[in-house]
């Protein structure tokens, strides 16, 4: 059976089954081996490996015989360049955390996400690792394994916050070191999980508040975005607008009211 185009319920419903199981399918790629052969990609420890590649390779196959003429917008091997327009499209990264990977640190994930007339309809993450897999569909709530989500509203301080210092871009280094400064004193903590993927759903699932990255492409955060936006939580860019698919921008993800103060907070640093 193949879908582009959902027609009935049936067929949305069948789809994100074939997707969940083909992600499945795709983690125990992932446990088959440790790290292989590693490469470097442009930035600061910014690595690919031949697991990365493997997993892409597996997912683009399995997911084009299920929606024949998508479109694969994906980190790795040059696809990272293909537009999502009008029609439906794969967005993929094969494995968010590679650096987590590579030093035996369980918080990695695989990252789907199917978007359709420009609107992400699923998102599918699954940590091997854990065995945790964080999916949602548009209008039909998010889910950790089968066990429905519900982000439960509160402030900065009533939890920990999940920040990124731009590992990638030193560029970026200085200016987010200073908001992490500025921010601190608002929240219960702070953390660095290392998967931008993980850290959206983890606010989903109530382990954290709010998660923030000076920049991010769209295959770390679509998937996650829907698990996000189904539980209640939302997703936009550091300067309160629609993140709207692009890449290299600062993100911002929580809860509504944590999610509110970060941004007062932005604000007051410019």
């Amino acid at each position: 059976m193949t879908f582009v185009l959902f027609q009935h319920r049936k067929e949305e419903k069948e789809m994100i089954h074939a997707l969940k199981e083909i992600v499945l399918q795709a983690g125990n790629l992932i446990r088959q081996g440790c790290h292989g052969d590693v490469w470097s990609k442009p930035g600061q420890s910014n690595f690919v490996t031949e697991y990365d590649v493997k997993v892409q390779r597996f997912l683009i196959e399995r997911l084009g015989a299920l929606s024949p003429g998508c479109t694969f917008v994906c980190e790795e091997e040059g696809l990272s360049e293909n537009r999502i327009e009008n029609g439906p499209a794969y967005i993929i990264d094969p494995i968010d955390g590679t650096t987590n990977f590579l030093c035996g640190l369980p918080f990695c994930g695989i990252s789907v996400a199917f978007a359709q007339a420009e609107e992400t309809k699923m998102g599918v993450v699954y940590n091997p690792f854990r065995e945790e897999l964080f999916w949602a569909e548009k209008g039909k709530g998010a889910y950790l394994n089968e066990t429905p989500l519900k982000a439960v509203d509160r402030p900065l301080e009533k939890g920990v916050l999940n920040f990124s210092n731009a590992p990638y871009d030193v560029s970026l280094r200085e200016a987010a070191f200073a908001l992490e400064k500025a921010v601190y004193p608002h929240t219960m903590d702070i953390r660095e999980l290392g998967s931008a993927a993980l850290s959206l759903c983890y606010i989903a699932a109530n382990r954290c508040v709010a998660y923030y990255s000076p920049g991010l492409c769209v295959w770390d955060y679509a998937a996650a975005a829907c698990v996000l936006g189904e539980a209640g939580g939302v997703i936009l860019c550091a300067d309160g607008s629609p993140t709207a698919y692009r890449s290299h921008i600062p993100i911002l993800g929580g809860v509504p009211q944590a999610a509110a103060e970060f941004l007062q907070i932005v604000e007051a640093q410019q």
